[in-house]
């Protein structure tokens, strides 16, 4: 198609000539069912409806049940900007998770290694992530359906996640849901970049590696430097072969560090391990209580 610019929406392709010749028939009106929600979301750029714009859009392209977006900064605490969970319960958990346990999400983590795009949960988390602590007592209490998310971030530590969750019967976004929404990224991003840019900005001047950001202080003068690593991989969610090859080590060598840290910290198990750094964040302050 020389010459022509492409848009590819729900597996449909639209060839737009250069000489400015309308569209016609089914394309036109294939168009027109984002092309609305998208010019209403350039209209409120910088306007306080430009988040709730930006969940009418996303619900054009999918079955959305929920949209919860959070901006990070590794220097900063993250704060929510718009949540479309009424659940009282939910907000709740929410508000836990933002006091410290998001350390362990990996659209945060995907946030500091600056991988921008549109992502399944499946695609970025550990092999491991689904028998974590975190999961189990914490991520499975804010989520039913499969979440996606858009990661945001233009370089230095400061990002910003647009998470959807999934209200098909099937719990899961389809293929062709999620060939719309990485084909509206480009246009997402950029409306969050010209809205959010001081949000996106926060960040650039300071060292990505920050170490509160990846947990690098807990265990601290407590654990050796390898052994710290090695637990901050395993709250992650990843498995002893997982940790090998991130590592480079051999499988004895992570078992061996395993046992050395968890015998300083004075624990037996991956739970004691979660509850030990939950004990260190600013909610344990006032209560050590896990969430059940």
């Amino acid at each position: 198609m020389t010459g022509c610019a492409v848009i590819t929406m729900n597996q449909t392709v639209f060839s737009m000539a250069p000489d400015g010749q309308y569209l016609q028939g089914g394309r036109s009106d294939a168009i027109a069912v984002f092309a609305k929600p998208v010019a209403d979301l350039i209209e409120q750029i910088g306007q306080v409806a430009f988040s709730p714009a930006l969940n009418a859009l996303l619900g054009s392209i999918c079955a959305l049940e929920s949209l919860v977006i959070t901006a990070y900064d590794a220097a900063a605490a993250p704060r929510t900007l718009f949540c479309t969970i009424a659940n009282h319960s939910t907000t709740v958990c929410i508000d836990e998770y933002l006091q410290g346990p998001y350390k362990l999400d990996p659209f945060f983590l995907a946030c500091l290694q600056r991988r921008q795009g549109v992502w399944r949960l499946s695609e970025l988390a550990p092999d491991q992530f689904r028998r974590t602590a975190y999961y189990l007592k914490f991520y499975r209490r804010l989520h039913q359906g499969e979440e996606v998310g858009f990661v945001l971030s233009r370089g230095g530590s400061a990002g910003i996640v647009l998470s959807l969750e999934s209200a098909a019967s099937s719990g899961q976004f389809s293929a062709e849901e999620m060939d719309g929404l990485r084909a509206l990224f480009p246009i997402i991003e950029s409306a969050s970049g010209k809205h959010w840019g001081a949000l996106l900005a926060a960040g650039a001047n300071v060292a990505s590696g920050l170490v509160d950001g990846r947990l690098a202080l807990f265990g601290e003068g407590v654990l050796s430097p390898r052994e710290q690593k090695v637990v901050e991989l395993i709250l992650q969610g990843h498995s002893s072969a997982s940790i090998c090859k991130a590592l480079s080590i051999a499988v004895g060598t992570v078992k061996l560090h395993r046992k050395h840290a968890y015998r300083k910290l004075g624990i037996a198990s991956q739970a004691q391990l979660f509850q030990r750094f939950m004990a260190t964040l600013p909610l344990a302050q006032g209560s050590t209580q896990i969430p059940k």
